[in-house]
């Protein structure tokens, strides 16, 4: 959406979807994590149902490499 020009900015997403460009920028970050790891945490369980894995604990993974984003995520315990 940024990329098309659909929107000018992360603020008038923001905006746009009712949440601070803060909360745009935290998710967007995310999109840094290597494709490997997404698919990983694609393939987890229904996060509905109770919660693996959440964003908040992803975040500081985007500034590890891919081989250390792909070894926390294979230490990663799920609760039970």
């Amino acid at each position: 959406m940024l990329d098309s020009g659909q929107y000018a900015s992360r603020a008038s997403l923001a905006r746009d979807l009712s949440v601070s460009r803060v909360r745009v920028t935290q998710v967007l970050r995310l999109l840094r994590l290597a494709p490997e790891v997404l698919g990983k945490i694609a393939g987890l369980e229904d996060p509905l149902t109770s919660p693996i894995v959440t964003e908040r604990k992803l975040r500081p993974l985007v500034n590890l490499s891919v081989t250390k984003q792909k070894r926390t995520l294979e230490n990663f315990k799920p609760p039970l």
